[in-house]
């Protein structure tokens, strides 16, 4: 996390910082970017640099969750739009990486990512935004959405759970295989379809 130094900044410091920080780790993996570069690009002092960060895990994992973050974060929005049907706004969820990954730095930067720290991103994918189960199990029975049957709680956790390690290996085949969005959404459906049927 930032230290409270950094979050003083002016907005457009706090921008030229990360934009800089995405250059770099979209440009190069973990262990080849090198903050000399990033400060150079942000136009700042390296020692000023270790005042608003621990380090370059520190600051590489900021930048990576606030773009994971300004995904999930919408979730809400999805839930409200698909009329509390939590499997759709996983749907729509994954749509929105998807698009996102066109971008070829997007891209870029998720593969380095994948290639450096497979488990913490896919952690960080699962539980990003802090899922609250409690609110999204509420508008699931608000909005009575017609799901697959009536879930208790305890089998929504664990069918929501089903559905993020869905959206992890879509994104993960998506990049790893150098997918279209069209294969990668067809990739996606595949799975969930396969999930909701059943395996007898």
């Amino acid at each position: 996390m930032p230290q409270p130094t950094f979050f003083n900044l002016t907005k457009l410091k706090r921008t030229k910082i990360f934009d800089a920080g995405f250059l770099e780790f979209s440009s190069r993996n973990y262990y080849e970017a090198s903050i000399n570069t990033i400060v150079l690009e942000a136009g700042i002092p390296k020692g000023s640099f270790y005042q608003y960060f621990f380090d370059k895990d520190d600051f590489y994992w900021y930048i990576i969750n606030r773009v994971i973050d300004e995904q999930i974060t919408k979730y809400d929005k999805l839930l409200e739009g698909a009329n509390g049907n939590f499997i759709k706004a996983e749907e729509h969820l994954f749509f929105h990486f998807a698009v996102l990954l066109e971008n070829y730095k997007y891209r870029n930067l998720i593969r380095n990512v994948f290639d450096s720290s497979y488990f913490d991103v896919t952690n960080s994918l699962i539980s990003s935004g802090g899922v609250d189960y409690d609110m999204i199990y509420g508008l699931i029975n608000q909005k009575r959405a017609k799901i697959v049957k009536k879930m208790t709680k305890d089998e929504f956790i664990i069918v929501f759970g089903m559905m993020r390690n869905i959206l992890n290996n879509s994104i993960i085949s998506m990049i790893s295989k150098d997918l279209s969005t069209k294969d990668a959404i067809q990739f996606y459906q595949t799975q969930v379809n396969f999930l909701l049927k059943g395996i007898l």
